[in-house]
């Protein structure tokens, strides 16, 4: 069994050593610390590499479970467009929280006559949102045939 240090991990996958580390102490690529030193097996860097399949698993929604799922300004982010919303008139019905790429994405769907999605990405740390109306579904849907 051969193991990686962050610098080696971090030439195969042709990022920064910083990264692998912070990947590292995110959860998010496995790996081993001896002291103050990370060490990555080989087959957990190949299955790092390897393509995800998209895996969805649908959570309970709670507001807690979402953040520490994924960050306190994604949350405020979701809970800002919702107060608006209300604002507006708008209520929503339901909302779902889906588990993606074996934990690596997470998505929210609010859903009423506007229906937003939300997609917070682990690796990266960002998240951006998108809400459709029924008329943008129908344009879209109407463009792409």
């Amino acid at each position: 069994m051969k193991l990686f240090s962050p610098e080696e991990a971090a030439d195969t996958l042709g990022v920064s050593p910083k990264t692998i580390r912070e990947w590292l102490r995110k959860g998010n690529l496995p790996g081993v610390k001896t002291g103050r030193l990370w060490r990555i097996r080989e087959e957990d860097l190949q299955s790092f590499t390897q393509p995800q399949t998209t895996k969805i698993k649908e959570i309970e929604f709670d507001w807690d479970t979402l953040e520490k799922l994924t960050s306190k300004a994604f949350v405020d982010h979701i809970r800002w467009v919702i107060d608006e919303d209300k604002k507006n008139g708008v209520i929503h019905k339901n909302i779902k929280l889906k588990e993606k790429h074996g934990a690596r994405a997470y998505e929210v769907y609010v859903i009423s006559d506007i229906v937003s999605i939300f997609k917070f990405d682990k690796l990266s740390d960002s998240y951006f949102f998108v809400a459709f109306n029924q008329q943008d579904l129908e344009d879209m849907i109407s463009w792409i045939r």
